[in-house]
């Protein structure tokens, strides 16, 4: 399948000439899937921190962009999304939203504000002031949104409890205030193994008192401490949780998270963790396969719907950011998102691919 996106396919070639398996590691470049144009490509700064993520949806006709900042100690202090529709040969951009974090003298991450935008600018919608117990772990957030006046109320809250003996978070209690009172409304619990590794997440929905179960995951792990598969349940049926969605995942080895290989961390992955990259993170190695399963309700079996996979770019251990002393830049090459070759690139977003005298070739994401 060839795809539309120059940026899509090009080969870091010539980069690694010579190198040992000791001199290199991976950062994550792409989730591909077997079954649409859908791919997700991650582009890194020379620190190594994602700076930018391109999603591309239906057969390529829309593309949703999030670019990244972070401040000196290598904090994401705001990640500002964009959808991206074709104009001719190339894209118009428009920011749709965007998150701040603000951190204290332990690059503890303090504050979080939300900002829209509904056409006439950013405005901000809601502020989380996040809280820590003594031992440092998040103990909860306050949140505070524009409601019926143009500055922040007490809105929303969340309280995490931890297992005194593991030390490992237990539950999420999620609640609302109104008229002055607090209401519970949600509750995620979670359960471990005897290694340690979450095996069970269930979630609640809370009404008049009444604890609801509204959607049940369950993690599966390797003996290396890979997740390699997760299934997401809904209640009712024949038993009182009925399996939907099922992911199973194939790792490779080599690549271990945490030593050699880069992988993409959401900055709520310490508040609000999604699955992929909590899957991500927590894994020991790192992903090449992700088959996707939905449950066919009519002869209750699993049917295949995609095949995700993973790609990595791969880099020189020594002197990442860096270029060597005698390594020179021999051109710079500007494409549109689109594919789209240009010689004087004016405002917007592009991709610089950049030679080098040794032949090396880098790839990122600019904005001008």
């Amino acid at each position: 399948m060839v795809k539309k996106y120059l940026f899509l396919s090009f080969a870091l070639s010539g980069m690694f000439a010579g190198a040992g398996a000791q001199d290199v590691c991976f950062s994550l470049a792409k989730i591909e899937s077997g079954s649409s144009n859908d791919v997700t490509e991650y582009y890194y700064n020379d620190d190594m921190l994602v700076d930018s993520i391109f999603e591309i949806a239906e057969n390529g006709v829309y593309v949703y962009a999030s670019l990244y900042e972070y401040d000196d100690n290598n904090n994401c202090i705001k990640f500002e999304d964009f959808n991206m529709t074709p104009s001719g040969d190339s894209y118009d951009m428009f920011g749709t939203s965007y998150v701040a974090y603000t951190y204290d003298e332990n690059n503890r991450k303090i504050h979080r504000e939300n900002f829209s935008n509904w056409g006439d600018g950013y405005t901000p919608q809601a502020r989380y002031d996040i809280r820590y117990n003594d031992d440092g772990t998040i103990a909860g957030a306050d949140v505070y949104a524009m409601r019926f006046s143009d500055d922040y109320e007490l809105y929303s809250g969340c309280d995490f409890t931890y297992n005194d003996d593991t030390g490992l978070l237990e539950s999420e209690l999620y609640y609302n205030y109104y008229d002055g009172q607090k209401y519970n409304n949600l509750v995620k619990e979670y359960e471990y193994d005897a290694k340690g590794q979450r095996v069970l997440e269930v979630i609640y929905t809370i009404d008049g008192g009444m604890r609801m179960p509204s959607t049940r995951t369950t993690y599966e792990y390797d003996d290396m401490g890979n997740i390699v598969e997760w299934v997401y349940s809904i209640p009712g049926g024949a038993s009182p949780w009925t399996d939907t969605e099922k992911n199973e995942f194939v790792y490779d080895s080599s690549k271990a998270v945490g030593e050699n290989t880069f992988v993409f961390v959401d900055p709520e992955l310490d508040f609000f963790a999604g699955s992929l990259e909590y899957i991500l993170s927590v894994s020991k190695n790192a992903i090449v396969t992700q088959r996707r399963y939905i449950m066919d309700e009519a002869n209750m079996q699993w049917v295949l719907v995609d095949n995700l996979s993973y790609s990595y770019n791969m880099h020189q251990k020594e002197g990442i950011g860096q270029l060597s002393a005698d390594r020179e830049i021999s051109r710079a090459e500007y494409y549109t998102v689109s594919g789209l070759k240009v010689q004087s690139p004016e405002k917007g977003l592009y991709i610089r691919r950049t030679v080098y005298s040794d032949g090396t070739v880098d790839v990122e994401k600019v904005l001008k």
